[in-house]
């Protein structure tokens, strides 16, 4: 079994990666993006939530999704949240859902999230991700913010490593308004 998600690590490692280069010289030479679509692993994978519950990527199924990678003490992510925020209110009624993966334990350091989540406002749900799920979204990289958006078909239309406020919100618009003119 361990074989196996070793070689689902590597996979998703090769697909996203690939993806966030081809939609990046996609968007600046007008070529056709290919199709990526995070392995099943990744959208089956059951991760709690800071309500108590269970949910897996897979729930969303049919909505633009926006999973966003983060954790209570990073800098990037803090400034990243109230964008994420607004993206939450702005774009829901259109089908648009923003899920937040904190990389923090989910019983240690609960406390702390929920108060956090409070403090910030945050209106979309908080998961937790750990373990192999956190390597499969994070590629193998240590450095958070991220954040996919995938569209309703489950393809990854874009991949953001890091967050700068000049350039990552309307960026990311962007690729929301790409994906909601998709067809699922």
């Amino acid at each position: 079994m361990e074989i196996l998600k070793s070689l689902a690590v590597l996979l998703l490692v090769a697909l996203l990666g690939s993806a966030g280069a081809s939609s990046a010289v996609a968007q600046g030479q007008g070529q056709a993006r290919p199709t990526i679509k995070p392995p099943e692993v990744v959208m089956e994978t059951l991760f709690p939530t800071l309500d108590g519950g269970k949910r897996r990527l897979r729930d969303s199924k049919g909505k633009v999704l926006i999973v966003n990678v983060w954790a209570t003490w990073c800098g990037p992510c803090r400034q990243e949240i109230p964008h994420l925020i607004e993206i939450a209110r702005n774009y829901r009624q259109q089908g648009v859902e923003v899920i937040g993966l904190t990389t923090e334990h989910p019983v240690e350091e609960i406390d702390r999230v929920r108060e956090f989540v409070r403090t910030m406002k945050i209106n979309y749900p908080i998961g937790f991700t750990s373990g192999n799920f956190a390597r499969y979204l994070m590629q193998g990289r240590g450095s958070i913010p991220q954040a996919y958006v995938i569209g309703r078909d489950g393809t990854v239309i874009r991949h953001f490593i890091g967050f700068n406020p000049q350039i990552s919100p309307p960026q990311m618009k962007a690729a929301i308004e790409e994906a909601l003119r998709q067809r699922s």
